[in-house]
């Protein structure tokens, strides 16, 4: 069976705890893939350091808490741009009125 070593796995906890990231945004910066980062934090940091599983559980239930915020702001954003677009579109030109 695979076991990461135990510097790696401590080394993506404390990333993410000092900059509360998403699996998404460790994934980048630590060029490991999100599904390796997740089975990382869930399967062998509670092995290695409890503490540290602690905090990062913690960090990601407040993610899971807050995606829906985030889901649903995205798409107000998204909708306000395109109401803005449909506006300029149907907007006549006044070129060379005084």
């Amino acid at each position: 069976m695979y076991s990461p070593s135990r510097e790696r796995v401590e080394n993506e906890a404390r990333y993410i705890i000092e900059h509360h990231a998403s699996l998404r945004e460790a994934e980048k910066v630590l060029g490991l893939s999100k599904s390796t980062i997740h089975k990382d934090m869930r399967q062998f940091l509670p092995e290695y350091n409890p503490e540290l599983g602690k905090q990062v559980g913690e960090i990601f239930k407040k993610h899971w808490n807050e995606k829906h915020v985030n889901g649903g702001n995205a798409t107000k954003r998204k909708y306000e741009l395109i109401r803005e677009q449909e506006i300029l579109k149907n907007t006549p030109k006044t070129e060379g009125v005084k």
